[in-house]
């Protein structure tokens, strides 16, 4: 089962639309993400955010640069 706020916070870096905007967000969930890095049932999760973050950076900066 999928923790409350992971679709939500999925949501707000899916919204991004620029690096500056994902670096905000990856500060704005580091305690929930790192609550959830803690947990081994959500651990799984946290790593989901994360590379979500790091695909959106790369997917923004490809599209700048196209």
């Amino acid at each position: 089962m999928t923790p409350p706020r992971v679709e939500e916070i999925q949501k707000a870096f899916r919204g991004c639309t620029n690096v500056p905007e994902v670096n905000a967000c990856v500060r704005d969930h580091a305690e929930e993400v790192a609550d959830l890095d803690k947990n081994p049932e959500t651990r799984v999760f946290a790593i989901h955010i994360r590379n979500l973050a790091a695909y959106m950076r790369l997917i923004l900066i490809h599209h700048k640069k196209g």
